[in-house]
């Protein structure tokens, strides 16, 4: 039975809505122990797929937002486990489990000195192979040159991302002509930060803390860890928040693939099976409440991706109109993408799931892992007719909620241009004042 629900997550191509979610949820974890780590987990190539167009139809502009590639850990937060064993080795509380977790972390905080929230060698790779993939699926777009607008959060992660791509695109089609812009207003758009954003905040603290009580044991880790004293408690803290921090940890590795080369620092041998899924579902459920069109807070969550739309409606107006525009490319956050499936109606990601079945319907690994993309395709015929668009999420095509395509996957783009406006049309005309958050 094991073989054969293996056999079905590697050749899963979308989960959106399964009975057996959950089997589908574990197999997956279980033929690749990475995929637990969720928004953490580094991008999977899979093999193209398309759908050939309509006849004498051929794309002509691209229109994209990718998340950055692998990176880095954030911050000195995010190294929290690593402190809390230092403090307690400090104080005699380890065990000889403990020591020698504590031993296997230090190569993983010492490649963090200078380099947090940064781009690693392997989120470069992951932006460098993206861009050489969309050339080689789509060259009519690229092949008699034109202008490719690039734009990027102000984050080293991101920036570093989108020049990967550009230079990747570039070699690719020397042609092409490139603008780069980034700032406060770009971060405006591609990350915009509701008027209740604390609030919401605080709304997605109260969900995460009910899921990973309900969801995590922290006691066999625990006992195996720290030895059984009374001030074992005030050093460590929450056992919940420790081994929250430690699964942390744990997700990182597969990011720093180059820079941890040939170290013993891989720590997913501490948990168990159960307890590597119980974390994998809380982690779930923390994201997608932070992030994804859930049934608490999916209305003020998708809401902020409002602005996004609109930017994409401008540019493609101008593409379209224009001409001589090949692609628009963004390079922002999982907290700029997902919301914006949500909006936008992807299949999967615009489906609207409670918080604590997040896990089975929208698995993170495979909806935002670090370098996840939406790509949008324009296609015109040379004899006139409506243009088309398809969209692709992680490359692959995919539908859209609540619009009616003219053939196959593909949309008119008059119908997705009105679905978007309409999305778009009940914000605010002004951003908030406070400005937008920093984004993972």
């Amino acid at each position: 039975m094991f073989c054969v629900l293996a056999a079905l997550a590697a050749a899963l191509v979308w989960m959106p809505v399964l009975a057996d979610g959950e089997q589908l949820f574990e197999a997956a974890v279980d033929s690749n122990v990475e995929r637990s780590a969720g928004v953490y987990h580094c991008y999977e190539f899979e093999d193209e797929r398309d759908t050939p167009p309509p006849e004498g139809y051929r794309p002509f502009y691209i229109t994209h937002y990718g998340r950055h590639g692998s990176r880095y850990q954030r911050d000195e937060g995010r190294l929290r486990a690593y402190t809390v064993l230092r403090a307690a080795g400090k104080a005699g509380l380890l065990t000889t489990s403990g020591s020698d977790l504590l031993r296997r972390l230090r190569a993983i905080v010492a490649a963090h000195q200078g380099m947090m929230g940064c781009l690693s060698g392997r989120g470069a790779r992951e932006h460098t192979l993206l861009a050489k993939r969309m050339h080689k699926r789509f060259p009519d777009v690229f092949s008699g040159g034109g202008k490719v607008r690039c734009q990027a959060s102000v984050k080293h992660r991101c920036l570093i991302s989108m020049a990967n791509f550009a230079c990747s695109l570039k070699g690719a089609a020397p042609q092409l002509d490139f603008t780069f812009e980034t700032g406060d207003r770009c971060m405006e758009r591609l990350l915009h930060r509701g008027p209740d954003h604390e609030r919401l905040r605080e709304d997605v603290a109260r969900l995460s803390q009910k899921a990973l009580v309900e969801m995590v044991c922290p006691d066999r880790l625990m006992k195996l860890l720290f030895r059984d004293l009374p001030e074992t408690g005030k050093t460590v803290g929450s056992p919940h928040q420790f081994v929250s921090d430690l699964f942390a940890l744990a997700s990182a590795f597969q990011s720093l693939v180059d820079e941890l080369a040939g170290g013993d620092t891989a720590i997913y041998d501490c948990f168990t099976r159960d307890e590597l899924m119980a974390l994998a579902r809380y982690k779930n459920c923390r994201y997608y409440a932070r992030m994804g069109n859930s049934m608490e807070l999916g209305d003020r969550v998708v809401g902020a991706a409002k602005w996004l739309a609109d930017d994409f409606i401008e540019r493609a107006d101008e593409a379209v109109s224009q001409g001589g525009i090949c692609a628009d490319l963004r390079f922002g956050h999982d907290s700029g993408i997902l919301p914006l499936a949500g909006l936008i109606g992807i299949e999967g990601a615009g489906d609207r799931v409670p918080v604590a079945e997040s896990w089975k319907r929208c698995p993170l690994w495979r909806f935002v892992p670090m370098a996840a993309n939406i790509q949008i395709v324009l296609y015109r015929r040379k004899g006139g007719g409506d243009d088309l668009v398809k969209v692709l999420f992680n490359e692959r095509e995919t539908a859209v909620r609540g619009l009616a395509p003219y053939s196959g996957k593909y949309y008119r783009w008059k119908d997705f241009r009105a679905h978007l406006v309409k999305l778009a049309a009940d914000k605010p005309d002004k951003l908030p004042a406070d400005g937008p958050c920093s984004g993972r």
